[in-house]
């Protein structure tokens, strides 16, 4: 009896060594994906204020943003990640959704280059797709608090043009800050659900300020 249990009990080791084999480096990204006790990630705004001016609505604003352990561990396996910054300025209404009267975005890209030990972010106003990065503005830094830091600043940044103008006054700007999950390697998606190492995001409403004289 004992020795038909332990060929049982080895048949099953042999079968779920057989089923984990094809996943063994999906385990290993997950297991760097849920860092457990490490530096979680945050945003905080150090400044945000948006200006109503003759020619546009502009918005100037600094986001302290801390990245995690386990988003440093991938960017330094060459991982790139994705951000990305909205601003909407709404109307809302009663009776249905609210209509979104101006929209802007910047979808940013993080990598770290070994060869050179350089960051680069990439920036641009439409999605930045993982097989390409189409037309966007490129910058290099020394380091990764430099590069974040670049990527959490927006300077004088219009959200919406003088044709609007007329109909933004009352009403409110929606911003947000969130990394991009969408483009993140499938191991990483599994991953991050419900883990605050990958829950980067920011959001706020503010009422549109009057036209400044």
């Amino acid at each position: 009896m004992a020795s038909f249990m332990h060929a049982c009990t080895s048949g099953w080791r042999d079968v779920v060594r057989a089923v984990l084999a094809p996943w063994g480096l999906a385990l290993a990204l997950l297991l760097l994906a849920v860092d457990v006790g490490a530096q979680p990630s945050s945003i905080q705004v150090s400044e945000y204020q948006l200006t109503n001016e003759s020619d546009g609505l502009y918005l100037t604003a600094q986001l302290a943003i801390t990245v995690s352990h386990a988003m440093q561990e991938a960017l330094n396996k060459g991982v790139p990640l994705y951000f990305v910054a909205s601003v909407q300025v709404v109307k809302e209404r009663w009776y249905w959704r609210d209509a979104v009267l101006a929209q802007a975005s910047r979808h940013m890209r993080l990598v770290y280059q070994p060869l050179t030990r350089r960051w680069r972010v990439n920036a641009s106003s439409s999605p930045l797709a993982t097989s390409g990065l189409g037309v966007s503005l490129s910058q290099y830094f020394e380091s990764l608090d430099a590069a974040v830091a670049a990527m959490g600043r927006f300077a004088h940044w219009q959200i919406a043009d003088a044709e609007h103008l007329g109909k933004l006054d009352g009403h409110e700007v929606q911003f947000s800050f969130d990394i991009d999950a969408k483009q993140l390697p499938r191991p990483f998606v599994i991953g991050q659900s419900g883990n605050a190492d990958w829950a980067l995001s920011t959001f706020r409403v503010d009422p549109v300020p009057p036209r400044t004289p």
